[in-house]
């Protein structure tokens, strides 16, 4: 009889023990995930603005290639647009400084620097933006990457693609 009571005993508790444990797990996934979630849309701000800023620089270079010269009211446009964008990109980098790679603000403050540095002509601070935004974007792509990617605790279900999550994201391999 003893060893009945024992035994029930120790089946509760390792089936209590067991649903703890599971719900913790399942906690801190779902927590992991709000923070991936908001971690992306960080990201994804950050790229909206720096694509804006860079469709301002190759709409001007492109209409200085072509010999083309845009009326007052689409410079205006674009100008404003591309503040927006600037605007747009600090307050991201504002708003989620806390979750974003540190190294995300030291490219961003270098861009803000290489963008209002001039050069001699106007051309030369065009191209120069342009190449600016492309660092920039080329540089947090890296660590966005790096920062959204996720380590699996069983690569097995990993690889048979069992987990799902937020892997779509990865670029296939050639």
């Amino acid at each position: 009889m003893a060893q009945v009571i024992w035994t029930s005993g120790l089946s509760a508790f390792v089936a209590l023990l067991v649903v703890w444990l599971t719900s913790r797990l399942a906690s801190i996934r779902a927590h992991d995930d709000r923070v991936w979630d908001r971690k992306a849309g960080a990201y994804a701000g950050v790229f909206e603005a720096l694509y804006a800023m860079e469709i301002f620089f190759d709409d001007h270079i492109e209409d200085h290639i072509n010999d083309r010269d845009p009326s007052e009211a689409e410079r205006l446009e674009r100008q404003l647009a591309y503040k927006n964008a600037r605007l747009r990109l600090g307050q991201v980098i504002a708003r989620e400084v806390w979750l974003l790679s540190p190294q995300v603000k030291q490219l961003t403050d270098r861009l803000d620097i290489a963008l209002q540095s001039r050069t001699n002509s106007w051309m030369e601070d065009m191209v120069s933006g342009s190449d600016a935004v492309f660092v920039a974007r080329t540089g947090i792509t890296q660590l966005a990457e790096r920062d959204l990617s996720r380590p699996h605790l069983i690569p097995f279900m990993h690889s048979k693609g069992l987990l799902g999550g937020h892997d779509s994201l990865k670029l296939p391999k050639e």
